[in-house]
């Protein structure tokens, strides 16, 4: 996911990309193999940036995620 250049949220994705999940474990970059979740309920206030830029374009590439928190 690119993070926007302030560091303080996610940025868009650039237009050759699609949303296709989204990842349910932390990893370090040197070990890029995770889980992914594309159907399911994702607490929204867990990620390490705010989605709510991206939510709308989230709900829309993965109907079946619901985004719920706490």
């Amino acid at each position: 996911m690119p993070v926007k250049s302030s560091g303080d949220g996610y940025d868009s994705l650039p237009s050759s990309h699609e949303y296709v999940g989204v990842v349910v474990c932390t990893k370090p970059t040197s070990e890029p193999l995770v889980g992914i979740m594309y159907s399911g309920e994702v607490n929204d206030l867990a990620s390490p940036y705010p989605i709510d830029d991206i939510k709308a374009a989230m709900k829309t590439a993965l109907p079946t995620l619901v985004f719920l928190h706490d």
